[in-house]
């Protein structure tokens, strides 16, 4: 059974492998594949609860009441000459915990 190539519910609790999968289509699939399936549902209309494993310390900022930005794939500015990198080919996010006014 492939969930990733059928139609989900109205409602889905999705709890999928945490790791990286061989399709039907033969090639491999991991949690971005999960995460666009998703969205994909719930752009239908559809509720979709996805579990992942994440590290301790996001939950611990998210706890705090941390806000999250996504900052994409970075291409961080050289200090010596201000050139931006190539990225690190992941996204960054950023954790945004407001001092009181």
């Amino acid at each position: 059974f492939d969930g990733l190539n059928c139609d989900w519910g109205f409602s889905n609790y999705v709890n999928p492998p945490f790791g990286s999968i061989i399709g039907q289509d033969g090639k491999k699939k991991g949690p971005t594949a999960w995460a666009k399936k998703a969205i994909e549902e719930n752009k239908k209309g559809k509720t979709v609860v996805l579990v992942f494993p994440t590290d301790k310390w996001i939950h611990y900022l998210i706890n705090a009441g941390a806000e999250l930005r996504s900052f994409g794939d970075v291409r961080w500015l050289a200090t010596e000459d201000g050139e931006p990198g190539k990225g690190i080919g992941r996204f960054t996010m950023g954790f945004i915990l407001r001092g009181q006014k």
